[in-house]
């Protein structure tokens, strides 16, 4: 699906348009192979470079094709149902009369574009770039903060830990690790803005940009400080599972040690043999006086035990 936009600075709303008028907004949507290759013509890009904008594993780079200027990025979006997260490419493509941004699925940073919730202009190709660049960011830093309170919640309970809590911690972890693979190579494409001649920045872009890579960085720091939480508290699930597992083997030796007594000596006298008592009538009540005894000082035995620890 391919939907042009276009704006001014004297006309502001994000307005869609018909034709390919120039310094619009070009956004292509899981585009179909017809629709890229006329992309392909109309921009003059290789059937590489438009095959790796839908790639969902591509990793960002910063290249130059035939007077292009070809981004792809990574951003955070939730995945299907909202319950979790995950990164996919935006492209995003710079010529010297369109921007382009293809892209495999509906994403928040440019419905936010399109819808005027965050104001740019087409005319600006740099500016138009640096904001979705800066909308990339704001997503990431709010996801992982929506993953921090979730972990959070699950510190508080570790007493209280169950399966699923550990199924969850791991789904974050992975999600994070994520949101880390793909942070590291963004910040360099954004660095790497700074110094490319092919894009006019002035230097209210270049300090854009520089804050931008301040604003990265600190969302990277945030991940990977999140990521050792949560390897802390999983760590820590796990040696809670560990000591009730060991608590629960404990048990159930016990029990079968404590019943062992009342069995063993049923089942010797059950032999068709001579044995002690075996011909007094109070035979019974002496034996069962014996096991319970000595069954009760293994019980006083095991609480003991089991308190001091």
């Amino acid at each position: 699906m391919i939907k042009i936009y276009k704006n001014s600075i004297q006309q502001p709303k994000m307005k869609r348009v018909e034709d390919y008028a120039r310094f619009s907004w070009i956004r292509v949507i899981a585009p179909t192979e017809s629709e890229l290759k006329d992309l392909g013509k109309r921009l003059n890009l290789s059937e590489d470079t438009l095959s790796d904008s839908i790639d969902q594993h591509e990793m960002p780079i910063l290249k130059k094709e035939n007077g292009n200027v070809v981004i792809i990025i990574r951003a955070g979006v939730p995945s299907k149902g909202g319950s979790s997260y995950k990164t996919v490419p935006i492209t995003i493509v710079v010529s010297d009369k369109y921007v382009t941004t293809i892209t495999r699925e509906e994403t928040n940073v440019l419905q936010d574009i399109a819808s005027g919730k965050v104001p740019v202009v087409t005319t600006q190709r740099s500016k138009f770039l640096i904001s979705v660049l800066l909308s990339i960011t704001y997503y990431y830093q709010k996801y992982i903060t929506n993953i921090n309170r979730v972990v959070q919640g699950k510190k508080k309970n570790i007493r209280y830990i169950k399966s699923r809590d550990v199924f969850t911690l791991i789904q974050n972890e992975e999600i994070l690790n994520d949101f880390v693979g793909s942070l590291v190579p963004n910040i360099n494409v954004i660095h790497k803005l700074l110094t490319y001649k092919q894009i006019d920045l002035y230097q209210a872009d270049k300090d854009l940009i520089d804050d931008l890579s301040v604003d990265a960085e600190q969302v990277l720091a945030v991940c990977n400080t999140n990521l050792k939480t949560v390897n802390s508290i999983r760590e820590g699930y796990a040696t809670v599972l560990s000591t009730r597992l060991n608590q629960g083997i404990k048990a159930l030796t016990f029990m079968t040690a404590f019943f062992t007594i009342p069995t063993m000596v049923a089942n010797i006298y059950g032999m068709n043999i001579i044995l002690p008592l075996a011909d007094r009538p109070e035979a019974f009540w002496i034996l069962t006086g014996i096991s319970i005894t000595t069954m009760a000082m293994l019980l006083s035995g095991y609480f003991f035990y089991t308190h001091r620890q």
